[in-house]
């Protein structure tokens, strides 16, 4: 599975890679994109003239409504029908959503991972965590951050040894 994840990565990473860090740009590309991929995929794996015929029988029964408005008994076998033509095409569109759903998955997931985050601005401080597996307790003292260039560490290391943890303010 870690295959699959990592060929996905790799094909949004050269999808994305010409707008570089330009985030609205690449969103509205990849939109597009997925906007006619999944269309195409709804046309594909839907049965078009059975969906059709329920559109127009829905349809049907709207226009139903409005001719007989004043018919309270009618009116409500009218909403029934509308209801059980409104469960067939659904029932006619759930292929599509069987085979859309994981792709809009996939989209989101990869989309999330690039854009829900942002690093830190200037002057932003944030807190660094690490946590130690039980039993080794004793490494905490000597655990250390190292921060990159243009980051200070301004605080800790804050040794929690109830929760095996270690903080840092950057």
């Amino acid at each position: 599975m870690d295959w699959l994840a990592k060929t996905l990565t790799g094909l949004f990473d050269l999808l994305l890679r010409p707008f570089g860090t330009a985030g609205w740009p690449a969103l509205a590309v990849v939109s597009a994109l997925a906007g006619v991929l999944l269309l195409w995929l709804f046309k594909v794996t839907t049965n078009q003239t059975a969906l059709s015929e329920r559109r127009r029988r829905l349809t049907g029964h709207l226009y139903e409504m409005g001719l007989y408005q004043d018919h309270l008994g009618i009116l409500m076998r009218i909403q029934w029908d509308l209801f059980k033509a409104n469960m067939r095409y659904l029932s006619t569109s759930l292929p599509a959503l069987l085979v859309l759903l994981p792709a809009v998955l996939v989209i989101v997931v990869q989309l999330d991972a690039r854009y829900q985050r942002r690093g830190l601005r200037e002057g932003e401080t944030t807190l660094v965590s690490a946590r130690v597996v039980e039993g080794q307790e004793d490494v905490l003292s000597r655990l250390a951050l190292e921060a990159e260039t243009g980051l200070d560490v301004e605080a800790g290391p804050l040794v929690d040894r109830a929760n095996r943890e270690v903080w840092w303010r950057v």
